[in-house]
């Protein structure tokens, strides 16, 4: 079978979702053609996902599993590439799904939506706003949502922000289970949510691309565009989710700060989850509205989320800049005054822990965790005292005084701690 190319024959081919039915019993070798990345994790243990109707469990199966160079075909004078993997039915009579990742379409998200929406109405500490913030080119509508604390009216309004796109590439869609565990975080009753959104206005954007979704592509949107590149001069009649996108950050930053902005992705070619940062000693376009407030404030979120995450990779961390990606969210906004603007990528693989040359994949439950401990790390971030944060600093000017860290990226790993809330009770 080929991988579809996506509008116009443009080479973005790496995902693949699709179901067999009536298989007998046996072994059977499936060929799939049409990728063109030239490396992949296959050759090093990554495996396909597989979920049965008749066992209702998603698993990772896949023997003789390898990657490589096709001998003919090309897509616009490009090599493609041909992932080969042989799987043993025991069932007759099933109907079973391959996937590249966990799948999670834009059906899923409007359900979860709804859930979320009905389970706020529930409770009384937080407050959850859901709108369309645009329409697609077809059609479709692109949520925004809004969680902050329910507060009464003698209380302050919060004049500070955090911003989180998701899904701006269709077929990353492992980015989408770390958001939907930073969304059930934020809406839990858990102490860590309720501190932080006494301080922060989370703004959430779910599904940045949703006909892509749709379409079934793996990074570009209806028109064949890459939306991640498009940040810089947005059209609105060709780009509207990520025009309007923008056009709410600039408002938000009119009336408070935005202080972090997340951009969640997923990643191919290397393991765990890790980050790219901009680097805040060097200056940057037109960003004017904010000045570093302690040295390598840029490394401190990634550092103490290492820190927190066993899953997370500080050394795989990178803070720098370059002008094939100056249309890109992350630096997009960086640049207009977002003074700790990320990507955050998810790998498709798994973790390395110690041992880089063991290749696991990653679990629904791993990658829903990995969003909660990024709700951890914000807690953390956003304390008043900020004891961490200045312990953190502390390290990281020595880490830089040492050599072992530098603007362009980080050759350490951060210390593992695990915290534990502090004990408070719920109002």
């Amino acid at each position: 079978m080929t991988s579809e190319t996506t509008w116009k024959g443009k080479a973005a081919c790496q995902w693949y979702y699709f179901s067999v039915a009536s298989l007998k019993p046996g072994k059977y070798c499936f060929n799939i053609l049409g990728f063109v990345k030239p490396a992949s994790l296959y050759n090093s243990g990554l495996r396909p996902y597989l979920y049965s109707k008749k066992a209702k469990i998603w698993s990772v199966v896949g023997n003789e599993v390898c990657y490589f160079k096709h001998r003919v075909v090309k897509k616009k004078n490009l090599d493609t590439f041909v992932l080969s993997f042989q799987v043993e039915f025991q069932a007759s009579k099933d109907v079973v799904f391959f996937a590249y990742c966990f799948p999670f379409t834009y059906c899923d998200l409007q359900s979860y939506l709804g859930a979320l929406e009905d389970a706020s109405r529930r409770q009384n500490f937080h407050e959850l706003k859901r709108r369309t913030l645009c329409e697609t080119l077809q059609k479709r509508r692109c949520d925004v949502l809004k969680i902050k604390k329910k507060r009464g009216p003698d209380d302050e309004k919060v004049r500070k922000y955090i911003v989180i796109t998701c899904r701006v590439h269709p077929g990353e869609t492992n980015s989408s289970w770390v958001l939907k565990g930073i969304l059930d975080f934020l809406t839990s009753n858990k102490t860590y949510s309720r501190e932080l959104l006494s301080n922060y206005s989370v703004f959430c954007v779910p599904m940045l691309n949703p006909d892509g979704v749709v379409q079934g592509n793996y990074r570009c949107d209806s028109n064949g565009y890459d939306l991640n590149r498009v940040w810089k001069n947005p059209v609105e009649s060709l780009h509207p989710t990520i025009y309007h996108s923008k056009m709410l950050i600039r408002k938000l930053m009119a009336k408070g700060e935005v202080e972090f902005f997340f951009d969640l992705h997923g990643h191919s070619r290397k393991q765990n989850m890790f980050a790219y940062g901009c680097p805040t000693s060097k200056k940057m376009g037109y960003r004017v509205k904010s000045v570093p407030k302690y040295p390598h404030e840029e490394k401190v979120f990634p550092y103490i989320l290492a820190k927190i995450c066993t899953e997370f990779s500080f050394p795989g961390c990178t803070f720098n800049t370059c002008k094939k990606k100056e249309g890109t969210a992350r630096i997009v906004n960086y640049n207009e005054g977002v003074p700790l603007s990320y990507t955050i990528e998810a790998s498709f693989v798994g973790p390395s822990y110690d041992d880089a040359s063991v290749i696991t994949n990653f679990d629904l439950i791993q990658y829903q965790e990995m969003g909660m401990q990024v709700c951890k790390t914000l807690y953390e971030c956003t304390q008043p005292k900020q004891t961490m944060v200045n312990a953190v600093v502390r390290e990281l000017v020595l880490l830089a005084a040492t050599g072992q860290i530098n603007t362009a990226g980080c050759v350490v790993a951060a210390p593992s701690l695990n915290l534990e809330p502090p004990e408070t009770k719920a109002p």
